[in-house]
């Protein structure tokens, strides 16, 4: 099977934020290269790609590890996120268009397809939380503003995989999406920055109190 250079990129994104590809984790070009059936000049390209999201690191003569996680760096995120999130729902309130918002309400039904299931589908929940951001950086019409948030949205995410990810708490975030789906439909911009802030103070207080409590525990 040939995988395209994004479907790579996207599934080692994914591997890394969900921990199947640890912190430390050596990612040896010719596996990766057997692996995805990819040459050599377009999988350093991936890997410079993840390396610009912060999930890799290269050193030189060694090779490229899974980036490590580091509470200092999340913190430094957050602080970020914090205040452009708020800017994103503004924007894309004002912004959006109609086929973005399809896009965003098809997500929706498929959580609720998902979770109807009645079987575990703790992934799918994962991707389909991540896609809503993406859409909403979309929308901001401001690729500065979107690259940024997309990486920084991958670098809180492996925190959120590693410390609190659970289908429950999953769901509570897609609810704030819901609610920011809403505001947008309406073109409610203060509500819309309202929502965000509020999503992100919400996902950064569970990753904190995890952290407290694994501490306490050790």
């Amino acid at each position: 099977m040939v995988f395209s250079k994004y479907e790579v990129y996207k599934h080692l994104r994914h591997r890394i934020i969900t921990q199947d590809l640890p912190p430390g984790h050596l990612l040896n070009e010719k596996k990766q290269m057997d692996f995805y059936n990819i040459g050599r000049t377009p999988l350093r390209e991936i890997l410079l790609e993840l390396k610009k999201d912060g999930l890799v690191n290269s050193v030189p003569r060694a090779g490229t590890f899974v980036a490590p996680l580091e509470l200092r760096e999340f913190n430094h995120v957050i602080e970020i996120r914090l205040n452009l999130e708020g800017l994103v729902g503004q924007l894309a309130a004002e912004r959006i268009t109609e086929e973005q918002l399809s896009r965003l309400r098809k997500i929706i039904q498929a959580v609720d397809d998902c979770s109807n299931t009645g079987e575990k589908c703790s992934d799918e929940l994962f991707q389909f939380e991540s896609d809503f951001h993406k859409v909403t950086y979309e929308a901001t019409f401001n690729p500065q503003l979107s690259e940024m948030l997309q990486k920084l949205h991958g670098v809180c995410a492996r925190f959120w995989y590693y410390l609190v990810f659970g289908e429950k708490e999953i769901l509570a975030q897609i609810n704030d999406q819901r609610q920011m789906l809403a505001a947008l439909e309406v073109r409610d911009a203060d509500l819309a920055k309202s929502v965000m802030e509020k999503h992100i103070l919400t996902f950064s207080n569970q990753v904190k109190e995890n952290i407290l409590g694994m501490q306490s525990s050790a």
